[in-house]
C-alpha cells in the first residue's frame, strides 16, 4: 500500500513545481504599462520613474507591449485626454480594449528616510497581481539603480528567462542618465510631444541634456523632432551627438539612434535598412522600426515592401494613425486610390491630424473630387499646421496648371512657414515651385522666384541643387556657373567622401550643369546607366531631358514614357504634364501621329483648368492644332 502513496506524492509534487515555474507570461501575450503611482509626495518622481520602466521593459524581446500611440488613442476612444495617468482602473480598462494580458505598473513611496519600489503584474480581467517585486533605495539620489535591480528581477517572475535577461538589460542609470532631474525633463518631453507635438516638446528635451550633455537618447529624440519640424542643420547636430554616445544606451535604443543616423546625417539608406533589419530580427513587432523602414524601402522604389510593413504596422498598433498615413501615401503613390482614400480615413478616425487631411486632400485631387478636397482645406482651417495644407494647396495648383494661384499659396505659405521658424519648409516650398514654373516655359518667373528665395534668406545647402536644376531648365549657362562650386561644396559636405550616394550626387550635379551649357549628350552620359524605378525618378527626367535636346528620341521615348507611368513617383507637381506633353513631341518626330494626339490630350486634361496663357498649355494646343490638320 506503501507504493501508491509514494507515487501519489511525487506526481503531487511534481505537479506543484511545474506549477510554481509555469511562466506568468508568454511571448504571444501583449501588456499594457501602468504608471509608477508616487506616494511620495515628491513631484521629481511624477512621470519620471513611469519612464524608467518603460526604458527598461521596452528592452526585452520577451515582453510584447502595447505601443505608447496605441494607450494614447484608446484613452481619446475612452472619452479621456492622452495624458490621463494610467491607474490600475483606467488600465485594466485599456488592457480590456486593446486585448492585452496584463498590466505592469508599481508605486513607489517613502519608508523613513528611504524609498520603497514596489512592482506588480496584474490580471486585466480581474485585476488580480500574479507578479510582484519590490526594493529598497536608501536616498533619492539611489533610486535609478535600485529600481534597474527590481525591473531585472521582475522581468525573470514575468516568465522572460535569464538568459533574455542578461543579454538585454542595461541598466538606466548606466547607459540612459544617472540623473532624476535630466529623466524628468525628458519625460516631460516625451508627455509634451504626445498631446501637443514636436514644437511644444523642444524646451524639455533640451533641459534634458543641459542637466546631462551626456544623455544620448535625448539628443535622438531631438534629432528626430527637428527633422520633424523642419530644422534639418540642427537635426544633424543633434543625431550625430546621440551616435557618438551610442555605446550609453540599451540595444534597442542604440538600433533606434544609429537608424537615425544613417538617414538623417549619412543619407546611406543601405546602412539604415541593414539597421533596421537587425532590430527587426529582435525585435519583430517593433512598430516605429516597421514605419521608419517602411519609409526607406520606398524611398528606394520598393513600395511592395513599404507596403507590406506599413500593413504590419497598423496590425501590430492599430489604434496609431501613423502606419495609416503613411500606408494612405504609398497606396496613392502605387495609384491605388480607393485603398489610399480607406488608409486616410482610417488615420482621421484615430486623430484627425492635418497630415491625414493632406494624404486625403491628394487623393482627392487625383481622383477629380474637388469638393472630397474641399473638405480637407475646411477641416484645418485655422489650426497652427495649416501651413502644411497650404503648401500641398501650392503643390495641387501647380500639377493643375494654376500658376498664377500657386504663387498667391506660395506668398501666403512663407509668411505662416517663417513666422513660425520654417524657413526651411518655405524655402523648399519655393524651390519646387520654380522647377514647376520653368518645366511649363515661365522661365523669367522661375529665375526671379529663385533669386528672391536667396535674398530672403530660405536657400540653405540642402536646396542649392534645386538652384541648378532651375538653371538646367531653363537653359541659363551664367546661372549654372555661378551656383555650381556651392553646389559641389555642399554636396561633398553633405555626403561622406568616396560613398556611392556622394558619387551618384556630384554626376547628377555635373549632368545638370552640363545641361544649362547646352551639352546634352555630356549631361546624359554621366548619369548612365539609367535605373527605371521611383527612387530615380529624378534622374530619368534629366537623361530623358537631356536625350530630348541631343535629338535622341528613341531613348527620350523610353524615359518619357517611364515618367508617366506607375512606376514612376506621381506627386502634385508638373512633371507630369511636362511629360506628356514632351512625349508627345518626341512621337511626332518618331512619325507616331496617333500616339503624339493622345499624349498631347494627355496633358492637356491635367491642366484643363490651368492658366490659358501657360507656355505650356499654349505650346501643346498649337502642337495638337497642327497634327489635326
Amino acid at each position: 500500500m506503501g507504493a501508491p502513496l509514494v507515487t501519489v506524492a511525487l506526481v503531487v509534487g511534481l505537479f506543484l513545481y511545474r506549477s510554481q515555474v509555469t511562466p506568468a507570461l508568454s511571448q504571444q501575450d501583449s501588456v499594457v504599462l501602468a504608471s509608477i503611482i508616487n506616494r511620495t509626495g515628491d513631484t521629481m518622481f511624477d512621470d519620471t520613474l513611469g519612464e524608467a520602466l518603460a526604458m527598461q521593459l521596452r528592452q526585452s524581446p520577451f515582453l510584447n507591449l502595447v505601443p505608447d500611440q496605441q494607450v494614447q488613442a484608446t484613452l481619446r476612444l475612452m472619452g479621456r485626454e492622452p495624458s490621463t495617468p494610467i491607474t490600475a482602473d483606467v488600465g485594466r480598462e485599456i488592457c480590456q480594449r486593446a486585448g492585452a494580458k496584463a498590466l505592469l505598473g508599481g508605486t513607489i513611496a517613502t519608508l523613513g528616510s528611504s524609498y520603497v519600489i514596489t512592482l506588480s503584474g496584474q490580471d486585466c480581467v480581474d485585476g488580480k497581481v500574479f507578479a510582484e517585486e519590490q526594493t529598497q533605495a536608501a536616498s533619492k539620489e539611489a533610486v535609478l539603480n535600485a529600481m534597474g535591480t527590481a525591473v531585472s528581477a521582475f522581468r525573470g517572475k514575468l516568465g522572460e528567462s535569464l538568459a533574455s535577461i542578461q543579454r538585454y538589460d542595461t541598466r538606466i542609470e548606466e547607459a540612459t542618465t544617472r540623473s532624476l532631474e535630466a529623466l524628468k525633463a525628458y519625460s516631460q518631453g516625451l508627455r509634451t510631444r504626445r498631446t501637443t507635438g514636436d514644437f511644444d516638446s523642444v524646451p524639455f528635451f533640451r533641459r534634458a541634456i543641459e542637466l546631462d550633455p551626456e544623455f544620448a537618447l535625448a539628443y535622438a529624440r531631438l534629432g528626430t523632432v527637428y527633422s520633424n519640424l523642419g530644422q534639418l542643420d540642427e537635426a544633424k547636430k543633434m543625431t550625430t551627438r546621440a551616435f557618438e554616445l551610442r555605446s550609453k544606451v540599451s540595444e534597442l535604443e542604440r538600433y533606434y539612434i544609429e537608424a537615425r543616423y544613417f538617414t538623417t546625417v549619412e543619407n546611406d539608406v543601405t546602412k539604415a535598412l541593414d539597421t533596421y533589419k537587425v532590430w527587426l530580427a529582435t525585435y519583430p513587432n517593433d512598430y516605429s522600426a516597421l514605419t521608419n523602414s517602411a519609409l526607406l524601402h520606398k524611398q528606394q522604389g520598393d513600395r511592395a515592401e513599404a507596403v507590406r510593413k506599413l500593413d504590419l504596422a497598423t496590425k501590430v498598433a492599430p489604434d496609431q494613425p501613423l502606419a495609416w498615413t503613411n500606408l494612405a501615401q504609398t497606396y496613392f503613390e502605387l495609384g491605388q486610390y480607393a485603398e489610399a482614400r480607406r488608409a486616410s480615413e482610417s488615420a482621421i478616425k484615430i486623430q484627425d491630424s492635418t497630415s491625414a487631411r493632406i494624404a486625403l486632400y491628394q487623393v482627392a485631387i487625383f481622383m477629380g473630387d474637388d469638393a472630397l478636397a474641399e473638405q480637407q482645406v475646411a477641416a484645418v482651417r485655422g489650426r497652427r499646421d495649416e501651413a502644411d495644407m497650404v503648401a500641398i494647396r501650392m503643390f495641387a495648383a501647380a500639377y493643375r496648371g494654376r500658376m498664377n494661384e500657386a504663387g498667391e499659396l506660395a506668398t501666403d505659405l512663407q509668411a505662416r512657414t517663417v513666422a513660425l521658424s520654417r524657413a526651411q519648409t518655405a524655402g523648399n516650398a519655393m524651390m519646387q515651385l520654380a522647377i514647376s514654373e520653368a518645366m511649363v516655359g515661365l522661365a523669367d518667373r522661375a529665375k526671379a522666384r529663385v533669386e528672391k528665395a536667396e535674398d530672403d534668406g530660405l536657400v540653405n545647402d540642402a536646396l542649392l541643387d534645386d538652384c541648378l536644376v532651375v538653371a538646367a531648365i531653363t537653359r541659363d549657362a551664367a546661372a549654372a556657373r555661378a551656383i555650381l562650386p556651392r553646389v559641389l561644396a555642399a554636396a561633398e559636405k553633405a555626403a561622406p567622401a568616396g560613398s556611392t550616394a556622394a558619387a551618384e550626387q556630384l554626376k547628377a550635379i555635373r549632368a545638370l550643369a552640363a545641361l544649362a551649357e547646352g551639352k546634352p549628350a555630356e549631361a546624359a552620359a554621366l548619369v548612365e546607366p539609367i535605373n527605371y524605378n521611383s527612387a530615380n525618378t529624378d534622374q530619368v527626367l534629366l537623361w530623358s531631358m537631356a536625350k530630348l535636346q541631343a535629338a535622341d528620341y528613341a531613348a527620350a521615348l523610353k524615359g518619357l514614357t517611364f515618367l508617366v507611368s506607375q512606376d514612376a513617383r506621381p506627386g502634385l507637381n508638373t512633371s507630369a504634364a511636362f511629360a506628356y506633353a514632351r512625349l508627345g513631341d518626341v512621337n511626332v518626330q518618331l512619325g507616331q501621329h496617333g500616339e503624339a494626339r493622345k499624349h498631347y490630350e494627355r496633358a492637356l486634361e491635367i491642366f484643363k483648368n490651368g492658366d490659358p496663357d501657360l507656355p505650356l498649355i499654349v505650346e501643346t494646343k498649337a502642337a495638337l492644332a497642327k497634327l489635326g490638320s
